[in-house]
């Protein structure tokens, strides 16, 4: 099983974190676009570039995804949240390189792209030149008990996301870069929405009930994370995750 399905793969942004009305901007209802993010760890960058669509209309998000992790090694797959219909609370997960699927329910309801109303307004201000500009307004948010601040920026007129911009204290994350590019307005795909042929009848795999051990060792550079997972039938299923950052096996193993 992929790691990422473990983690959960749900679209979850500081841009996202109100669910109702707020006092500053939210984005066109539906729209489709590229993200790039990027993580800067100590011991190395994470890649991921995404073609999203996000449809608060209907409440559903997917998305393609090309992830390179600190060894280099690239992850191709596609998720689809599903908050109402007949599937609803539904995350679908496709690998596209073995087309093997995984079925989640989604912890959470659906977020609207909306700048929060924690943040604190920077200033507006224009990217390009006179003859080619956008309008954006940049807000910052800073973390509770912590250093940790975000930086986000949307344009002026139709709170499009344009860039967010993390810098943490964590000591293996310094920095994470979210880029927006191309967006169009209204779902020009409708079929992206579409339940992969692999993924139809797939019932949740898991249920809620899960144990996670975590070992941390900054001096030789390297995690481990130990996961027991049970069915919704009972059975438990144990799940090893191995992080190296150092030595001939750098990378991920599981």
């Amino acid at each position: 099983m992929d790691r990422f399905l473990l983690f959960g793969i749900i679209l979850v942004a500081v841009l996202e974190l109100t669910a109702g009305q707020t006092k500053n901007c939210c984005s066109p209802d539906q729209w489709q676009g590229l993200q790039s993010v990027t993580i800067e760890r100590q011991w190395g960058p994470e890649y991921k570039v995404n073609y999203l669509s996000y449809d608060y209309t209907n409440q559903r998000v997917a998305s393609f995804v090309n992830f390179t992790d600190i060894s280099g090694h690239v992850s191709s797959y596609e998720t689809l949240e599903l908050y109402s219909g007949p599937n609803s609370c539904t995350l679908y997960y496709l690998d596209l390189k073995t087309r093997k699927c995984f079925v989640d329910k989604l912890p959470l309801s659906f977020r609207r792209f909306c700048v929060p109303d924690l943040v604190q307004k920077v200033g507006d201000f224009t990217l390009g030149t006179a003859t080619e500009s956008l309008p954006v307004t940049v807000y910052s948010i800073t973390g509770q008990n912590t250093t940790s601040q975000v930086f986000i920026t949307v344009t002026r007129n139709l709170c499009i996301p344009v860039s967010q911009v993390k810098v943490s204290d964590i000591k293996d994350v310094y920095m994470s870069v979210d880029g927006y590019a191309d967006i169009q307005l209204g779902i020009k795909q409708p079929s992206v929405f579409d339940v992969p042929p692999e993924c139809k009848g797939a019932i949740p795999l898991y249920s809620d009930k899960y144990t996670i051990y975590y070992y941390y060792d900054y001096t030789n550079q390297r995690r481990a994370f130990f996961w027991n997972f049970t069915y919704s039938d009972g059975e438990v299923l144990p799940y090893e995750i191995l992080v190296l950052y150092s030595g001939p096996n750098v990378g991920y193993c599981n």
